[in-house]
This record gives C-alpha cells, sequence and structure tokens, in this order.
C-alpha cells in the first residue's frame, strides 16, 4: 500500500483516452487517497461470468454455477464483499480472500454464522446526545454476496466484476415483506481499515477526537436493489461517500451514492419514488442518490421525522427530498433500516428542474452559515447579503431588487415549514 494521493477526476481528457493511464491502471488500487477510485477499463479482453441464477430472495438453498467464454480462462470469486483478485487467492485475511472457481458454489441459509463486519467499531463518544456504538446483542441475519470475475493468467487481464445477492431463508418472503432491500458491497479495506476506511471512527486532532473528523474518501461500491417481494430494480458500481456533518459520528452512517462515468456505469434507470406524491415520482433516472441512515432525529421517537416532514410539502411548490425506507445489508450482514433520499443539492438536479445548463453558467451552491462554497462561487451571494445589511427594504425599490433575486413567497413557504414542524437543524 501507498500512503500517497493523486486525483486524476479533473482531467476529463483521460477519461476519454484511457490508453494513457496503461502504465499506471495496474498500480492504481495501491495508492490510498486516489480519486477516481477505479481508472477506466481498458480492452477488456473477456466478457464478465454467467450466473445460473440471479440475485433475489429464495426460500431453498441451492448451487450457483458460474461459467464464461473462452473455456480457458479462469473464474475468480470472493464471499466477502472484495474485489477478486489472483494475488489475493488463498490470502491469509479472511475479509479479502479470493478463491479458483473449480464446482458450483452452495448457496443457502446463513443463520448460525458468526457476526463479522457488525463488530467493527465505527464510532467514538464524542457528543452524550449522538447515539453510541455497540455490537448487535445476537446473531444478526446474512445473506450470500457472490462476486466473481473472468481472469487469463497469460494476459493477466480481468473481465469486469459481477455482483449478485442471494438472501435465502425458509422465511425470507414473510421476513421482509413491507420493504424494499439494498445490499451494498465494498471492500473490506475502503470501508473499515483502521487507517483509511470511512466507517472507521473519528481520528485524532489535538489529541481529542473531532466530532467531523472522519475519511473524506470516495469509494467504490456495488448497490443491488431490490423491490418490495424481491422484484430487482437496479444493480450497479457506484461512488459512495460519507454524508452529512455530525452525522458522520453516528454508528450508524449516511452514504452519498454517485454515479461515475470512469466507472462505465451509466445513470440508475429505476422509478425509485414512483408511488410517492411528490414531483420525484416522475423521474426515472438518477445520477445521485442520498443513503441516509438517522439524520438529525437522535433521540427522537421517529427515526425518520425528517422524512415524514418534507413529505407534508410534497405538493406544495417548494423543493423537497422525497424518500423510501429501505433495508440494508453491508458486505452480506444486516444494517439496519436506513432511507432511500432523492439528492437535491447538487447541479444535476437544478439543471433537470431549470433547464440552465450545470456547466455554463452552471450554479452558485453554498452551505452552512459560513457560506461554504460546494458549488461555483459565493460572490452573487454575499453581494446580496451586504445590500440587504445597508440598505432600508421598506423603501419599494429596494425591496423588488430583493425579490428579483430571491424567490419570496418559496422563502415563507420555507420558514413556515421548518417552523411548523420544529426543525433543530436547519
Amino acid at each position: 500500500q501507498v500512503f500517497a494521493t493523486l486525483i486524476l477526476r479533473e482531467n476529463p481528457l483521460l477519461l476519454h483516452n484511457p490508453e494513457a493511464l496503461a502504465t499506471i491502471n495496474k498500480y492504481w488500487n495501491n495508492i490510498t487517497y486516489r480519486d477516481p477510485a477505479i481508472l477506466p477499463q481498458i480492452d477488456l479482453a473477456y466478457p464478465p461470468p454467467r450466473f445460473s441464477r440471479d440475485g433475489g430472495l429464495y426460500e431453498d438453498a441451492f448451487s450457483l454455477e458460474l461459467d464464461t467464454d473462452p473455456q480457458n480462462v479462469s473464474i475468480l470469486y470472493t464471499l466477502d464483499g472484495s474485489e477478486p483478485n489472483i494475488d489475493n487467492v488463498n490470502y491469509s485475511n479472511a475479509l479479502q480472500r479470493t478463491n479458483i472457481y473449480t464446482k458450483p458454489i452452495s448457496v443457502k441459509s446463513r443463520v448460525g454464522e458468526a457476526n463479522v463486519f457488525s463488530l467493527f467499531v465505527t464510532a467514538n463518544d464524542v457528543r452524550e446526545w449522538i447515539p453510541k456504538w455497540h455490537p448487535p446483542k445476537n446473531e444478526v441475519f446474512k445473506v450470500t454476496v457472490v462476486r466473481a470475475r473472468a481472469y487469463d493468467p497469460r494476459s493477466k487481464s480481468y473481465s469486469k466484476t459481477v455482483t449478485n445477492t442471494y438472501l435465502v431463508d425458509k422465511d425470507i418472503f414473510s421476513r421482509y415483506e413491507k420493504l424494499p432491500i439494498i445490499s451494498l458491497v465494498a471492500d473490506y479495506k475502503d470501508l473499515f481499515h483502521p487507517d483509511f476506511g470511512i466507517y472507521t471512527p473519528g481520528m485524532l486532532v489535538n489529541q481529542k477526537i473531532s466530532l467531523y473528523a472522519y475519511s473524506e474518501r470516495i469509494v467504490p461500491a456495488n448497490i443491488e436493489f431490490f423491490e418490495v417481494g424481491g422484484e430487482p430494480g437496479f444493480n450497479g458500481l457506484y461512488e459512495i461517500s460519507l454524508q452529512g456533518s455530525t452525522t458522520r459520528s453516528n454508528p450508524q452512517k449516511g452514504l452519498n451514492v454517485v454515479v461515475n462515468e470512469w466507472f462505465g456505469e451509466g445513470p440508475i434507470k429505476y422509478p425509485l419514488f414512483a408511488n410517492t406524491g411528490s414531483k420525484a415520482n416522475q423521474l426515472t433516472e438518477f445520477n445521485r442518490l442520498i443513503l441516509r441512515s438517522w439524520g438529525s432525529s437522535r433521540d427522537w421517537p421517529m427515526i425518520f421525522s425528517d422524512a415524514y416532514h418534507q413529505t407534508l410539502l410534497a405538493g406544495a411548490d417548494i423543493e423537497i427530498q422525497d424518500y423510501r425506507p429501505v433495508i440494508v445489508f453491508l458486505n452480506g450482514e444486516y444494517w439496519g433500516l436506513h432511507e432511500i433520499r432523492q439528492a437535491i443539492k447538487n447541479p444535476d438536479y437544478f439543471s433537470s428542474i431549470t433547464g440552465v445548463d450545470p456547466v455554463n453558467p452552471g450554479f452558485d451552491i453554498l452551505y452552512s452559515i459560513e457560506n461554504i462554497v460546494d458549488e461555483g462561487d459565493s460572490e452573487n451571494w454575499e453581494a446580496l447579503v451586504t445590500f440587504i445589511k445597508d440598505h432600508d427594504l421598506g423603501d419599494a425599490g429596494n425591496y423588488q431588487y430583493v425579490r428579483s433575486q430571491v424567490d419570496i413567497d418559496n422563502f415563507i413557504l420555507y420558514v413556515i415549514h421548518c417552523t411548523f414542524t420544529g426543525k433543530r437543524d436547519w
């Protein structure tokens, strides 16, 4: 492992000319802080393996067969969530162990297996009002994740990786009969490595654990979505990173999910919010989503309070983040309830509702009372704030100028909503 930072994302010429990256491609995964996490694949010589069964919910155990063309290449597979890699065959670390496929894989109920990933500590005690991390009281429910890709030992080249999740239990359809399911799969080192895993507890800053000192890394993860009843929704490789501010200190963290063309994936083409009451029910493609945990609910009696409060304005002329509650499995282990939330604080979303090009002229997006710039710059916003401070808004001309810069009616509705619902974190 090389502890270094290399950022190539800002160079679009490399994205569309991956051959220029050939000399560093095989070393890229050894760099600790790299962006993008995966380089474009060059000349994938072989198609990915074929699975005899699709991912989904099954009541009975079965044997999973893998095959590929041509027949003289090997199939590498893992059951721990890691990317299959020839260097990890018979690896001593049981969390990053690759197998060579020689016979059908037994896929069955995992009842009785010991907890593994759910035992990793994911939070430090930094604020008394933040829930403390505790290990599971009992065995958590587990599913089987199979990741596989073809490998040619002569050319040392790989195919694309295929990831499928199998939920096997005699009562599986009654166990999860009311909520959809997400299986999130990523390499152990990207999630839980003690030095740079994104779920690793906050780092020491001046001999103290900082509330926000969590990893800023963006890492690859396969996300598979199953509708209520087990119907497959989408399955692909996306970028994930920690979402929120204070929520990073929570044991169960929120995640940004972003489509990245460096990975070769297109938009998520699935109507996630088709049965909701907001404008989101018209959307069939997404480049960004949020997999949110508890947010600012803290010790509130209803953990989805923020999401519920937003749906109260689903029919109003104000932008909301629609949501769906979802059960999450992480590397095959039950990871609790989350929310799938619409991601609206980004240029892609604003472009879709305004028709304004996200690059030229683009958008200015700021957050926090410190006016931190997320996109564009803060010049126009700061100029408006200065104007409001320095001018009497009782003057009709001054007020009309402010109205030309701010959707006043929309702002009034927003303030009323936040006040009525007792929102603590604006």
